[in-house]
């Protein structure tokens, strides 16, 4: 195995985007030889995964028509990441110049919407890393030597990606490369590590970074409303995945976030005195509160005369729930137009971070942190247009 990633580090000081001998001989060490190699311990990947043999996926590759800086060879469950765009993983990277590998524990930099594939931005790659590291951390550190950055130059603006969604990583110099057997060890470490995230994403409702499932649940709604070709979902293994449409919610967890958060909301305000009437059937908000002078008080719960001069009378909530962290949420134009007429004497109720508990026969939800903006004045700046109505000329 040593002399496989010899061979592939040397070959890098001859790279060049164009297919030469050097390039051809590259591609197929990283894309047949070492996987090749690696089959013999595919058993042990398995049982370091905890996944059947079946399921283990090793594959390499050195980019599609034109030759990538960074080739690499990585080991997934299929299930879990059936594409090195997609999922956590372990992957070698080979850095540009030759002087250096990396075994790294790494995530997918894009991911599929239904419509299209999107890149995922520093921001979101930095949040997934931030999530996983605590899951691995007690066995990483126990290991040592394990590095949390990891440098591709020359690798532009995918090894820039690959730098960002780095969780742990080993480095390999060329001047001291481990043999066969200390290689294996440290891809199974590195794959004990991947279960440890495979089995955190497991139980994960949302994991922070990911698309907010409402904010793109609405976009591909609007996408298959235009007209647009949407990919059918695909199946929820028994063990959840996140990747593509796995992301969206199913209508039924869809009701249940709804009628768990307006539940919320309703003990909520009830709590402060106010009487509350779910008004969400037949009116463009959810919930509307009443109180008579002696129950008066902050819509909050706190004392309202440090507050506002004068206590309202009345209060048109909106309440939205949702699994992610609440960054974002979807209004329809009725809901915005009304709460712009109601204001100042409407809210905004979000419960954020809800759990859907899907091990059982039936889903629930369950927790989530309630936030109360109250009067909420909605500015324009705040908010992004998912779609748009447009009349035609045969109007």
């Amino acid at each position: 195995m040593n002399g496989f990633l010899a061979q592939v580090m040397d070959l890098q000081r001859a790279y060049t985007w164009r297919v030469t001998p050097e390039m051809e001989r590259r591609g197929r060490i990283v894309k047949r030889e070492v996987p090749g190699a690696l089959e013999a311990h595919r058993a042990a990947m398995a049982g370091a995964l905890d996944i059947p043999v079946e399921r283990v996926l090793i594959e390499g590759a050195d980019g599609v028509g034109r030759k990538s800086v960074v080739p690499w060879v990585r080991v997934s469950d299929v299930t879990r990441s059936p594409s090195a765009m997609d999922g956590w993983y372990v992957v070698l990277l080979f850095a540009a110049g030759g002087e250096r590998a990396y075994l790294t524990l790494m995530q997918g930099t894009t991911y599929w919407t239904g419509t299209e594939l999107r890149s995922r931005g520093a921001e979101a790659l930095a949040a997934r890393v931030d999530w996983a590291y605590p899951h691995v951390a007690e066995a990483a550190e126990g290991r040592g030597g394990l590095l949390r950055r990891i440098a591709l130059p020359g690798g532009k603006k995918l090894g820039r990606a690959y730098e960002l969604g780095t969780v742990v990583a080993l480095e390999y110099r060329r001047d001291a490369l481990p043999d066969t057997t200390g290689f294996v060890d440290d891809l199974l470490f590195m794959a004990g590590l991947l279960r440890r995230v495979y089995a955190a994403e497991t139980t994960a409702t949302y994991i922070p970074g990911d698309p907010i499932p409402e904010v793109l649940d609405a976009e591909v709604s609007a996408e298959r409303a235009a007209g647009r070709s949407i990919s059918e979902p695909r199946p929820r293994p028994a063990a959840a995945t996140r990747s593509g449409q796995g992301f969206l919610l199913s209508a039924v967890e869809r009701r249940l976030i709804e009628r768990h958060s307006v539940r919320m909301a309703t003990e909520h305000f009830e709590a402060q005195g106010w009487k509350v009437a779910d008004v969400g059937a037949n009116q463009p908000y959810d919930l509307h509160l009443t109180r008579d002078d002696a129950t008066r008080g902050d819509a909050t719960g706190g004392d309202v005369t440090s507050r506002r001069p004068a206590p309202v009378e009345e209060l048109h909530v909106e309440v939205k729930g949702t699994t992610s962290l609440g960054q974002a949420v979807v209004l329809t134009r009725a809901e915005v137009e009304a709460q712009r007429e109601f204001a100042p004497r409407n809210a905004l109720v979000i419960v954020h971070s809800i759990r859907l508990d899907r091990s059982g026969a039936e889903v629930t939800a369950e927790g989530g942190v309630l936030h109360c903006t109250s009067p909420w004045r909605i500015d324009q700046p705040d908010l992004t247009p998912i779609s748009y109505r447009y009349r035609t000329d045969l109007a």
